[in-house]
Parts: C-alpha cells; structure tokens; sequence
C-alpha cells in the first residue's frame, strides 16, 4: 500500500513538471502567440489614452510599438481598472503593465521591472491662488487617482494627516471637480497634468513650484519573468541607441524625455 501511494506521488510530481514546462514563461507563450499583451489606463493621457474614434495612442503606445517591431511581435493594448493592475498581472490577463508606471520599493515586492525609461515627479495642481507650498495643502480638499503613484506619495509624506484625500478612478474626473471648485487641489504625474492642462488650454489652475518628489517611470512584470523582462531591456536599449525612442519622444513632447537607467 505504502509503494503504490509512493509511487502516486511520485507521477504526481512529474505531471506537475510536465505541465510547468508546457506553460512556459509568459515570453514564449507570447511569441507562440505571435504577441504582446500590455495593460493600460486608457485616460492617462499623453501616455496611453483612448481618442474618440476608439483608438489607443499615447507616448508609451508608441513606445510599445517599436519594442515589438524589435522583437517581431504585435502589440496589443488592454485597457484595465488601475486599480487592480496587478490582480491583471497575476493572473495573467496581460503581459506586462506599461502606462506611466512609477517603480516604487512596495512595487518590486510584487513585480519585476524593466530598466526605467522616462523621470516623473508628482506635482500639485490648484485653484487657490493662496496656495503656494505642499504645506498650504493643509485641511484643504485634495484629489488623487486610486492605486497611483499620486496617492502613494501623498501618504508618505508629512501633511497626509492633515488633508482631506479624495480619491478618482482617473484623472479627467478629477480635473473636472477642480476646474468647477469642488476640491482645492491635485496631485498627478507631471508629464500628465501638464499635458491637461495644455490640451484643455486651462489657465485658471496654478503648479506648484514645490512637488512631492521625483521618480521614475517603467514597465512592470510577473516576478520571476527574467526571460520578457531581458528582452524588453534589450529592445529599448536599440531603441535608445538607433534614436527611434528620441523621435517617439520629440512627438509627444517636443523634446527627448527618454532615458535608460537601471
């Protein structure tokens, strides 16, 4: 009885193998597949953003797209709830989450990043002329989007007790209760708010020279998928070095906003 409960576990075990071994990393199912799967907030605008013939372009989209003309793989765009961006990951419904993602400490203790591509701070948009300083924000009404960055920073820092933080599921509602005076501020990327407020051609809303500070931008992984992270690495450095990235960049911002670090 002991030898045939032995050997049940046994098969087990291989079957388990096997079958690990069929599944492959998430690199070669996608090239089985012919492509590359990335999750997306499709209204963070310039990054990856929805226009209103329905089509997905952006910064990173574009991006994107010469990272899989490298690897001769299609990319196609998913939009997904921020909010549970990594619930996305895990279980595989994408690839990879590529939207203006910011590496944080908490962050890479659930995914693997690709090397950073673009710096980003986290400043602070208002209506109130009298706000001049993070600390002015104090009892004051302050917007973020759910999950973000925004609202990562917001908590560490030393006013966060002293706010009253409402949270968006994106930025354009959050703009519009700032610009119709139902909240006081916001604290949004850099890259995008600027971008809103250009588009919009809003002049009525201040930056604060004061921000909550810097960091940077990249592309995020399932932990232990070295494979799809080695070769996203690998296309934005050829990227970086035939100046496809510059002129994506030059494109959306009029100037070269692309790096590569670690």
């Amino acid at each position: 009885m002991k030898k045939i409960i032995f050997l049940t576990s046994i098969m087990l075990i291989l079957f388990t193998v096997a079958c690990a071994k069929k599944e492959g990393t998430v690199y070669e199912t996608a090239v089985s597949r012919g492509n590359l799967v990335i999750g997306l907030d499709a209204t963070f605008a310039p990054m990856g953003f929805k226009e209103e013939n329905g089509e997905i372009v952006g910064f990173d989209i574009d991006l994107a797209k010469a990272v899989g003309e490298y690897l001769k793989l299609e990319v196609i765009s998913q939009p997904i709830n921020w909010d549970t961006k990594e619930f996305e990951l895990k279980s595989k419904q994408i690839d990879m989450i590529w939207n203006g993602l910011t590496i944080t400490e908490s962050r890479k203790e659930n995914m693997l990043f690709s090397k950073s591509y673009m710096n980003n701070s986290q400043i602070v948009i208002t209506n109130r002329e009298s706000v001049k300083t993070v600390n002015d924000l104090k009892n004051l009404k302050v917007g973020i989007q759910t999950n973000s960055s925004a609202e990562f920073a917001v908590k560490d820092s030393n006013i966060a007790n002293d706010i009253q933080l409402l949270k968006f599921d994106d930025y354009a509602t959050a703009l519009y209760e700032l610009q119709n005076n139902l909240i006081d501020a916001i604290v949004v990327d850099d890259i995008v708010g600027r971008y809103m407020l250009t588009v919009k051609n809003i002049t009525n809303l201040f930056i604060l020279d004061e921000d909550f500070g810097s960091e940077e931008y990249g592309i995020g992984f399932n932990l232990g998928e070295i494979k799809l992270k080695e070769k996203i690495d690998e296309a934005l450095t050829y990227l970086l070095e035939s100046g496809v990235a510059a002129e994506i960049s030059n494109k959306w911002f009029g100037n070269n906003l692309f790096i590569l670090g670690e």
